[in-house]
């Protein structure tokens, strides 16, 4: 499996992408099925992604799925 959790900042909005995509020649659904949240990501994990914004804003940011542009 792959993670990656990221962070965009486009001027004054931000967004959170997670992805996950397991250890495959290929993804049967596409990649969009492999989009979650950043929450679920850190529940998968044990990590803790992006603790220096400000709390309420984490936790939008962090519980909001994104599909990738």
């Amino acid at each position: 499996m792959d993670a990656e959790a990221i962070l965009a900042i486009h001027g004054s909005t931000k967004s959170m992408y997670a992805i996950i995509i397991p250890n495959a020649s290929h993804l049967p659904k596409g990649l969009d099925a492999s989009t979650h949240t950043v929450q679920e990501l850190e529940s998968l994990t044990g990590l803790g992604f992006f603790a220096a914004l400000e709390d309420s804003e984490e936790a939008l940011l962090e519980s909001t799925r994104q599909v990738l542009p």
